[in-house]
């Protein structure tokens, strides 16, 4: 159960990191605002970019979070919000993403403490471990 919520958390994770990736802009030292890098120094990328910027702008979907303790009382406008919002978001996914791989060293650093033991000192462990698991009702 505990590897299928990390594993969620991980797809998760990636999925929100992804989405806040791709809706941040880079910005060139000596041009404008560019939406992917690219486009960074191509001629005919810029018709098909002021073609872009006529388009009228999709709204922006709200990122949905908590600010942290007495910031509700710093009056904060909505944009300050959504990026504080962003921000949590992608350190969480960062943080999930870090429990994962500290659980893979955990896993791997049991396997190679049990490469150590001989086979009756491993079937003296499982059974160590089952006397102390929770017996099922």
């Amino acid at each position: 159960m505990k590897r299928i919520r990390i594993g969620s958390a991980i797809i998760l994770g990636l999925l929100m990191f992804g989405v806040t990736a791709q809706g941040q802009e880079t910005k060139d030292k000596n041009g404008p605002s560019k939406t992917s890098p690219t486009n960074a120094g191509s001629q005919t990328d810029s018709k098909a970019s002021d073609a872009e910027k006529k388009k009228p702008e999709e709204p922006m979907t709200k990122v949905k979070g908590y600010l942290p303790a007495n910031w509700k009382q710093l009056g904060l406008t909505d944009d300050q919000k959504q990026e504080i919002y962003k921000r949590q978001a992608y350190h969480r996914a960062k943080v999930k993403m870090l429990e994962a791989e500290i659980e893979k060293i955990k896993s791997e650093e049991r396997t190679s403490l049990e490469a150590v033991l001989t086979d009756l000192q491993k079937k003296r462990l499982r059974e160590i471990l089952l006397e102390k698991a929770p017996k099922p009702e």
